[in-house]
């Protein structure tokens, strides 16, 4: 079910990845490793990471209207 083990699944499909900086239950280092190995691949074309600096593990109102727009522009 983990994305990293076939990133390839993502298809070209808008896969939005937000992360905050003190996530204290899934460390931010996996994800940025994650979106550095596939960033640059054919089916990461519509992929987005964005790390907000100081928050934890949940996602604020400004990140969630964010995904949203990102989602409306990419489907």
């Amino acid at each position: 079910i983990s994305l990293n083990l076939q990133p390839e699944k993502i298809g070209n499909r808008p896969v939005y990845i937000w992360h905050g900086s003190k996530d204290e239950i899934v460390p931010i280092h996996l994800t940025e490793t994650f979106f550095e190995e596939i960033k640059d691949k054919s089916y990461s074309q519509h992929l987005r990471f964005e790390r907000t600096e100081g928050v934890a593990h949940t996602v604020p109102l400004e990140i969630v209207q964010t995904i949203t727009k990102h989602f409306v522009e990419n489907l």
